[in-house]
């Protein structure tokens, strides 16, 4: 959990910048966020609590590059 937190701040400025496009701001996620993501929990178990963690944090950062809701 800790690099997946970790991951995200460091990106947290691009997602919110308004001079940065849409398209590159979702790039970063994929490149950057979504393997982070996966590396970091390679070693949980999967289970319901854990997959819902990683859905929040991928809804979560869509947010961001969108807009709220």
């Amino acid at each position: 959990m800790n690099s997946r937190n970790a991951c995200y701040h460091s990106v947290h400025n691009i997602l919110l910048s308004s001079l940065i496009s849409k398209k590159i701001k979702i790039k970063v996620q994929r490149t950057v966020i979504v393997p982070a993501i996966f590396l970091g929990c390679g070693i949980w178990p999967l289970t319901l609590r854990n997959e819902h963690k990683l859905k929040v944090m991928k809804k979560t950062v869509l947010w961001k590059i969108f807009g709220t809701r």
